[in-house]
């Protein structure tokens, strides 16, 4: 299960990138033309679907750490400094 996991935290995560590129791109554009409609668009409508999706990366990316690869790749990327001194 956790390659499912991991496929749908990264897809979330490129949603939400292109998400918020689309939102800040949107707004820009809308005070350009002076459209308050397309900033309010873009600034609510908009910005609550890249929400959703990022608490939705958030869950997919907690819920990875519970499965045994998870784990397993969280035990190899903890290092601990002072032992290795």
């Amino acid at each position: 299960m956790s390659p499912a996991l991991s496929h749908a935290s990264r897809v979330c995560i490129v949603l939400l990138l292109l998400g918020g590129a689309l939102v800040a791109f949107g707004q820009v554009v809308g005070i350009a033309v002076g459209s308050a409609a397309t900033v309010e668009l873009f600034g609510n409508d908009v910005v609550g679907i890249v929400s959703t999706i990022a608490g939705l990366a958030g869950i997919l990316a907690f819920l990875r750490l519970y499965t045994a690869d998870g784990r397993a790749a969280a035990v190899e990327e903890h290092v601990d400094v002072d032992a290795q001194r």
